[in-house]
Formats: structure tokens, C-alpha cells, sequence
């Protein structure tokens, strides 16, 4: 038995629930943590760019800039769909009570779009900090599980 995927498995089912909420689809949500896991594969790797930034070039040859941005492109196409989908059920329940607008990205998006706020938040600032919840939960939960 592999303890330490099904705990993460059960922190990527935790963090996805509490950024995106109960009516994200599953298939969205996984898309989502799959495209994820890709990025950060890919952006933890060797760059020869990061050692030496006039040999970038090395990067294209090497195809790792590619992967990067297709890794890029995919998690932002999965983030749009997601952002779609939930300013969706926002303007359905436009009247209704929004008792279940609970979730990070339900919150951000509110934020988003009343303005009220000294600072303004767009959506890029949103897939961001999404990005760090998402990225940071793992590691934070794992810290605690060394301390118990």
C-alpha cells in the first residue's frame, strides 16, 4: 500500500474541494491537478538557461521551452473553463440566496467583480494565488505529518 499517494491524492481531493468548490465537475478538477502536476514537472526540471542565461537557446534546442509553455497553455485552458463555469452558476443564482459560495474561487471572483477593494484584482491575480494554494497545500500538509 502506498501511503504517501493516497495522502496526497486525499490533499489534492481537500485543496480542489476547498479552491473550487462542490459543483466543479470532477473530470475538471482532475484535469485541473494532472495539468498542474505537469507544470510543475516540468518547471522543477534543469534548465540550462537558469545556470547560464546566454546559453537560452539551449531551451529551444533541448525542447524544454516547449514543454513549458505547452504545460502553460493547458493549465490556463483548464483555468478558463473552471473561471467559466463558476461565473456561470454565479449569474444563475444571481437572485437566489449564494449560501454556497464558499469556495476560494467563488470568493476572489466576488472580489473580483464588486471593486471595492484598494487594490483591484484581475483575473490573472485569481489563477495565481489559486496556483500557490494548490501548489503550497501539499507541502504543508506533509510538514505536519513530520511533526506528528
Amino acid at each position: 500500500m502506498n501511503l504517501g499517494g493516497l495522502l496526497i491524492s486525499c490533499t489534492n481531493s481537500i485543496t480542489g474541494l476547498a479552491t473550487f468548490g462542490h459543483f466543479c465537475s470532477g473530470e475538471r478538477t482532475k484535469r485541473f491537478l494532472s495539468a498542474m502536476n505537469e507544470a510543475l514537472k516540468y518547471s522543477s526540471g534543469f534548465c540550462v538557461s537558469d545556470l547560464f542565461p546566454s546559453m537560452w537557446f539551449m531551451d529551444v534546442v533541448t525542447g524544454t521551452r516547449y514543454r513549458l509553455r505547452r504545460a502553460h497553455r493547458q493549465l490556463d485552458q483548464v483555468f478558463d473553463e473552471i473561471i467559466a463555469e463558476c461565473e456561470a452558476r454565479r449569474r444563475n443564482a444571481q437572485g437566489e440566496d449564494r449560501e454556497g459560495e464558499h469556495d476560494l474561487l467563488s470568493v476572489l471572483l466576488r472580489i473580483r467583480d464588486e471593486g471595492d477593494s484598494e487594490l483591484p484584482i484581475t483575473t490573472i491575480n485569481i489563477k495565481a494565488i489559486i496556483v500557490v494554494s494548490v501548489v503550497v497545500a501539499p507541502f504543508i500538509s506533509a510538514g505536519c505529518l513530520g511533526c506528528v
